[in-house]
């Protein structure tokens, strides 16, 4: 069987999520710590790796990337950022990027910023699952975006895509954030 994960990076909380073939949650975190600097990469790394030996045999990963809109400590984010994606490369698990309105699209047909809950709301509304934190909401997201983009674009299944969430799917594939396409 395959995996698929989704990750919503950020300092303060980090969402993880493992979903099926079928879209159900293997598992799933939130990466936290109080520490600053060097610590906190070593800290959300070692939980990081932790997550992954748990969750070996994840396929594809979406990443959400960053909010080049956004002020506060982009430096830093990027850093956690290259700390992941560096993991992953290490463990062979391909990935892919999706815009922060790109994973909006893609759950609600709306590139647009409607507040965190809204993100909740769209995945009870599209999946019937019931998530109370927005970062693993995210994550589940980004995770659903990583299941579609192997098995509906790649492989070519019928998985129900609605029309704007191919659309997204495809906006990822040809964006310049894309991984390379021989690794998907």
């Amino acid at each position: 069987m395959t995996f698929f994960g989704g990750a919503d990076l950020s300092l303060t909380g980090s969402g993880l999520v493992i979903i099926d073939e079928s879209g159900k949650i293997i598992a799933s975190q939130k990466l936290t710590t109080e520490a600053r600097g060097t610590d906190r990469l070593f800290l959300l790394e070692k939980s990081l790796n932790k997550f992954l030996d748990e969750n070996e045999r994840v396929d594809l990963f979406c990443i959400e990337g960053g909010s080049f809109g956004s002020v506060g400590r982009l430096f830093d984010i990027g850093e956690w950022a290259g700390v992941f994606k560096l993991n992953l490369y290490h463990r062979g698990i391909k990935f892919v990027i999706a815009t922060p309105s790109q994973l909006k699209l893609f759950i609600s047909g709306s590139g647009k910023s409607g507040g965190k809950e809204i993100v909740i709301l769209d995945v009870f509304k599209n999946y019937g699952v019931e998530l109370r934190d927005d970062n693993i909401a995210d994550a589940f997201v980004l995770s659903q975006i990583a299941r579609s983009f192997k098995l509906g674009v790649i492989d070519g299944r019928n998985l129900n895509l609605k029309d704007y969430q191919i659309k997204t799917l495809k906006k990822i594939y040809d964006s310049d954030q894309a991984v390379s396409k021989s690794l998907i």
